[in-house]
């Protein structure tokens, strides 16, 4: 079958704008304008839903500022590497959560903590925190740790220097797993809702 061309009227929503001293294109002949790409709807409900993440977690960021409990160290657990089972894994989180809370009044002062739950494509199911933790108890930070887990590439610890860069990075996270996390992936202590 021989190839047809197809033919088409160009319109003006195909063009870019054209300017002032520019002619308008007529129907019989083919735009030459460039023509302007329309904005995903689906990417334009990404940098919605990242906006909004992005605010909610740098109040926390904020309000942890507020309260003179800035946010010290950037943990990440990959908890797939650690159990396995997601739904296992999601308990295993609130249940280190609630551990290091015991520790803290054991060790007399108060934590606060913002954390990122997603299930990637590589890394599988896992977590991004930021807490507050001070530096002289990072020894019993390390021993809680190790009672999770013995593999060291399971879970990663490091000294946030700059607290707003990680709680950016926290936002991105949320954004970056979109597509492959079904449960609530954000949460942060309640004594930093003010």
């Amino acid at each position: 079958m021989p190839f047809k061309e197809k033919s088409h009227k160009s319109t003006i929503h195909e063009c870019a704008k054209p300017n002032a001293h520019d002619d308008l294109p007529r129907d019989d002949q083919a735009c030459t304008y460039s023509k302007q790409a329309s904005p995903n709807p689906n990417q334009r409900v990404i940098k919605q839903k990242h906006r909004r993440w992005r605010q909610r977690i740098m109040t926390q960021v904020a309000n942890a500022r507020m309260l003179d409990l800035p946010m010290t160290q950037a943990l990440t657990i990959n908890w797939e590497q650690i159990c396995g089972i997601k739904d296992l894994c999601k308990s295993l989180q609130s249940g280190f959560l609630r551990r290091l809370q015991r520790l803290s009044k054991r060790l007399r002062f108060e934590l606060a903590y913002v954390w990122v739950m997603a299930s990637g494509t590589k890394v599988g199911f896992h977590a991004h925190m930021m807490l507050y933790w001070p530096q002289r108890f990072i020894r019993n930070l390390m021993r809680e740790l190790h009672r999770l887990t013995q593999d060291p590439s399971a879970i990663h610890i490091q000294v946030i220097r700059e607290d707003y860069y990680w709680g950016q990075y926290l936002a991105d996270h949320i954004i970056k797993h979109s597509h492959y996390s079904w449960s609530r992936n954000f949460g942060y202590s309640r004594n930093l809702l003010i």
